[in-house]
């Protein structure tokens, strides 16, 4: 997650993309809800980013979701 952050802050996004998405699979696999919502917001972030709007609202649709059952604000 901290390596896509790092591309996401350069302005690489196909690599944060990558990176993002291989810490949520990880974090899907590990059952960690709260972390599992913070890889789905930089998803979000990224999508946002790059103008994939679409993309960008329904991810962020999860993590409010995968937050709120949790009571994560």
């Amino acid at each position: 997650n901290d390596i896509g952050a790092i591309y996401q802050d350069l302005k690489e996004y196909d690599k944060a993309l990558e990176y993002h998405l291989q810490a949520l699979a990880i974090r899907e696999k590990a059952d960690t809800p709260q972390a599992l919502t913070t890889s789905q917001v930089n998803i979000g972030h990224v999508y946002r980013q790059t103008g994939r709007y679409a993309e960008a609202e329904a991810i962020l649709t999860k993590a409010l979701a995968t937050a709120e059952s949790i009571e994560v604000k």
